[in-house]
Formats: structure tokens, sequence, C-alpha cells
């Protein structure tokens, strides 16, 4: 008797928000009275996924990161040491390289090496003063013609998540 109550207050602020969000994923507030739990868990999911690849869609920085990260989910692999943090930049392209000097009129070339634009793939994969830091064997498991595909399976490799990281760290 009180939610209907409440449903009926047009003034109601709680109602208001939760029909306003309702709309947002394409339902109504009968079907929370048709529909499973699961099945309102899964069309809010469905939602909220179309969103994020919405978003990211928008970002021309993060095309390794939308080709490999294909679901919204908590990722184990990160915790508080810098390698995870290198890692968590790296894969969403905010690693702070030269080439975001470009947008403030500097010099974006790579300091150690002296490259044009020391951008994601030049650190992962191209620059010779940083090949001592690689790791060999996942850089040899990761080849591909394509560098930004290589750099995703560098980046995104789960199996070998530790040795990723731990290369990032000697890296940078």
């Amino acid at each position: 008797k009180i939610l209907a109550k409440v449903r009926e207050d047009r003034k109601n602020t709680w109602n208001n928000q939760v029909n306003t969000y309702l709309q947002k994923i394409g339902m109504n507030y009968n079907e929370i009275y048709t529909l499973t739990k699961i099945e309102i868990k899964n069309k809010v999911k469905k939602w909220d996924t179309q969103k994020w690849r919405e978003e990211l869609e928008k970002r021309t920085s993060t095309h390794i990161y939308r080709i490999f990260k294909t679901e919204i989910k908590e990722e184990q692999c990160y915790d508080n040491r810098l390698e995870s943090i290198i890692l968590f930049q790296a894969r969403a392209n905010t690693l702070e390289l030269n080439k975001r000097k470009r947008y403030k009129q500097e010099d974006p070339k790579c300091e150690l090496c002296g490259y044009k634009e020391e951008n994601l793939i030049h650190f992962l994969i191209e620059c010779k003063e940083l090949e001592e830091s690689r790791n060999k064997e996942l850089i040899k498991k990761c080849k591909d013609e394509n560098k930004e595909l290589m750099a995703g399976k560098i980046l995104f490799e789960k199996d070998e998540i530790e040795e990723i990281k731990c290369m990032l760290g000697k890296m940078w």
C-alpha cells in the first residue's frame, strides 16, 4: 500500500528518479513485477554496456582498449604497486608520454632515442633504448605485423600479467 501511494505521487522525488532510470534502460514500472531479478539485472547490464561502448567510441585515444576490453568487469590484475598503475595507464593510453606535449606546442619526440613522436606504440615496441628492458619472450609471443594489435596483445595478455607489469616497471 505504501509503495502504491508513492507511485501515485507525481511530486515524489524517489518515484521520479525511479521512473527516469527505468525510461533510460527501456523499462516501465510494471516490468519490475513481471520480470525476474536476473532478467532485470541483464537489461540493466545490457544498457550499461551499450552506454560504456558509446562513450569509448567517442574517444580517439582508446582504440587498443576498445579492441581488447570487451566487457565491463573488475580486473583482478591491479594492486597498489607502481607497475599496476603503469599497466592501467598504458591500457587506457594515458601514460605521460611526450606525444601529449603536442597539445602544448612542445616537442613530442622521444627523449631516449630522439624518434619524432613518443607514443604508446613507440614506448612499448619500437624505442631502441628500451630494448634491454623488454621481456623478449613476451614480445615474441605477442608479435604481430599490426603494431596496435601487438601492443594490445602485450597489455591485455592475461596469462602473463605479472611479467607484463614487471616489464612495464623496468621500461618506465
